[in-house]
């Protein structure tokens, strides 16, 4: 039995797709929270009343659309740094997987997410202890 390769073309409208869906889901909530005035609850925030390392992400989101980066920076500063490093890896995996077919992760890319996970997690903590609320 023969396997079907998918050619450099084939993986880069894969791309597009993916990428189109992703940002429709975006814009879709967007307008979710632009009609119903408020975002999905946390629910890690719901059941412990703490905030978790993405509260604040929609609105900060929200602000960023509006070019207003000292709210985004209110809302979540931890992610708001991480996002254009989150943007380049994910950015780096696609290229690749559209050059060679290989969407795995390398290590050094999993290191950063690690890291950014637990700066994340970090940052969640010391914002629970000695910041106030959003």
């Amino acid at each position: 039995m023969k396997f079907k390769t998918e050619t450099p073309t084939q993986r880069l409208k894969k791309v597009i797709h993916e990428t189109g869906i992703v940002i429709l889901i975006g814009l879709l909530y967007y307008l979710f929270i632009k009609i119903v005035g408020r975002g999905l609850p946390c629910i890690f925030y719901e059941t412990t009343g703490l905030l978790c390392p993405g509260c604040g992400a929609s609105r900060m989101c929200m602000a960023l659309i509006r070019f207003d980066f000292k709210a985004a920076f209110h809302y979540n500063p931890a992610l708001l740094f991480g996002l254009p490093i989150i943007i380049m890896l994910i950015a780096n995996q696609k290229i690749r997987y559209i050059k060679t077919g290989n969407n795995k992760t390398k290590r050094w890319e999993d290191i950063i997410y690690i890291t950014l996970g637990i700066v994340l997690t970090l940052f969640a903590v010391y914002r629970n202890i000695f910041l106030p609320p959003l």
